[in-house]
């Protein structure tokens, strides 16, 4: 991810959750294990986006297809 994210810097990453966007926040800086999305959020709508961000995750390392 650190790879991808430093050769993106200053341009949106779309974040897709159940097919549909879901936001589209600007590399700030290169991702490597731990990663910051920041905005107007609210509250909720943080705690949805990590809900479901996590169980993607899940998904993704349980089968062997996550990207480190």
């Amino acid at each position: 991810m650190k790879s991808l994210t430093s050769q993106h810097l200053s341009q949106q990453l779309g974040i897709i959750l159940d097919g549909q966007l879901n936001s589209a926040p600007t590399i700030h800086s290169a991702f490597s294990k731990k990663g910051v999305i920041s905005g107007n959020f609210t509250k909720a709508e943080v705690e949805d986006m990590v809900s479901r961000l996590a169980k993607q995750i899940a998904v993704e390392t349980s089968d062997g297809s996550a990207d480190e």
